[in-house]
């Protein structure tokens, strides 16, 4: 008798069992239609394991349990010119320097390192390296590092000359300053393929005397220089001299060409008082500097001084 009931239960127990058309094990609570559901919307997940799309490799396990591009918790899937990872799931590239763990954020977008950004901090030391962790405190030993950009902190007080065909570019935190107290030009640029792009830095506060430039752009060569949401002011020179060929300078769509000098550049028209808005009033005939009027303040939202027979 017990023989003949054990037999009966198998036989029930067997035949009670289906395999459902959608199990597909692994997929999201073992049905095949959230793996279809991938086909023409979000693909869901349990674990990042499931995401196997190149850029969608996340698995949002904290809310919609669908495979994204980042989370908060995994902000490190996000590389390359996408560093930073948005509210919405998705990378896209660094606004500001403090999004990026190395505090340089690039003009592209992207995250630099100590391979591509020379560091120079006021509360650094003196010395070569120039590094994230290692800040030196001369623009000069950043230069020789021969890295194509240099991220400004604090006051730096030197006289700079950027020169002999370099390319480089200035980064800078907020209320960053380079200023110099003695000699003449706080910032030189010179000879020919000598090229430097400024961004978010303040040129200020240079030398009491004719020679107190904030950026001087010298004779004998043709080197550019451009200027982003950068700031000269108090200069007792002027705010920029551009010596040599016909110079210009850009603001937006707004284009400014001098022969010599600039007396009233940034200057309002009906006010007299620093503007943001660029007027240029070149000189007929000389022959030598493109200069704001002493102390004015200059602020450049986006500029270019290039000589006139250079490609802007």
């Amino acid at each position: 008798m017990s023989t003949i009931a054990y037999r009966f239960l198998i036989m029930t127990v067997a035949g009670c069992f289906h395999q459902s058309s959608n199990y597909c094990p692994g997929v999201l609570n073992d049905n095949c239609l959230n793996l279809d559901a991938s086909i023409d919307g979000p693909q869901h997940c349990i674990n990042d394991q499931q995401c196997a799309v190149p850029g969608m490799a996340v698995c949002d396990v904290a809310s919609s349990m669908t495979c994204v591009q980042c989370t908060t918790s995994e902000p490190a899937a996000c590389t390359g010119v996408t560093p930073v990872c948005g509210a919405d799931d998705a990378c896209r590239g660094c606004t500001a320097h403090a999004q990026c763990g190395s505090g340089a954020c690039l003009p592209g977008g992207s995250c630099g390192d100590d391979t591509s950004v020379a560091y120079v901090d006021q509360a650094g030391s003196d010395n070569p390296m120039c590094t994230k962790a290692m800040p030196c405190t001369m623009v000069a030993k950043a230069l020789a590092t021969k890295r194509p950009f240099v991220k400004f902190t604090g006051m730096i007080d030197e006289a700079v000359t950027v020169e002999r065909g370099r390319t480089v570019t200035f980064l800078a935190d907020p209320n960053a300053l380079l200023t110099s107290g003695s000699g003449g030009a706080i910032l030189t640029v010179r000879d020919d393929n000598t090229s430097l792009t400024v961004y978010d830095l303040a040129i200020s506060n240079a030398p009491n005397n004719a020679n107190g430039f904030g950026l001087v752009i010298q004779a004998g060569g043709a080197p550019s220089v451009s200027l982003v949401h950068t700031t000269l002011d108090n200069n007792p020179g002027g705010g920029i001299s551009a010596a040599g060929g016909s110079p210009s300078a850009s603001r937006r769509s707004r284009t400014i060409r001098a022969a010599a000098s600039w007396p009233r550049a940034a200057r309002s028209s009906s006010t007299g008082r620093p503007s943001t808005t660029i007027e240029a009033v070149a000189s007929q005939q000389a022959v030598g500097a493109l200069r704001s009027t002493s102390r004015t303040r200059l602020f450049f939202e986006t500029a270019m001084i290039v000589p006139a027979c250079s490609v802007v």
